[in-house]
């Protein structure tokens, strides 16, 4: 086998010193620069992906309190409206039944006076039936004619 040959030794040596030689000033050169470049350039895209990521993340962390502060100040506000909402229609419903009171009571003193007045219209008829009555009666019970003045002197 010739590369047991004792006689090939020092140029198997040399082939294989000027092969690892060119391969690793290949991979020195050329190679490792470029994966190093690359694996820089990729930590610092990770890095500013990274920076990106928590200055998006605290973004978030604000922009979330404010809208909780928001969505609170938007509670009291509308907690505010419906107790002033409450209160006008409190007030609303009590200056409403003050005005149907008050119509009520208009009604009542006027049919109260119209009562009154027909009530004396009445009382005034009566009288003038039981004078009429009294002067056709009378007569017939006593024989003479009684004078519509002295029965209303009289009461009846």
């Amino acid at each position: 086998m010739p590369q047991f040959d004792v006689a090939t030794y020092s140029s198997q040596i040399f082939w294989v010193l000027l092969s690892f030689v060119t391969l690793w000033i290949g991979i020195v050169v050329l190679i490792s620069p470029r994966l190093e470049r690359r694996l820089r350039q990729r930590e610092e895209k990770i890095q500013r992906a990274v920076v990106k990521a928590e200055k998006l993340d605290h973004q978030l962390q604000e922009r979330s309190q404010q809208r909780l502060k928001r969505l609170a100040q938007a509670e009291i506000e509308a907690t505010q409206l419906v107790h002033q909402t409450v209160l006008e229609m409190e007030h609303y419903k009590n200056d409403s039944l003050l005005q149907v009171q008050k119509k009520i009571n208009e009604r009542l003193e006027l049919a109260r006076s119209s009562l009154v007045q027909e009530q004396e219209s009445l009382k005034e008829q009566i009288e003038d039936w039981v004078v009429k009555s009294v002067e056709q009666v009378l007569p017939k019970m006593m024989g003479e004619a009684a004078r519509q003045d002295d029965l209303r002197k009289t009461g009846c």
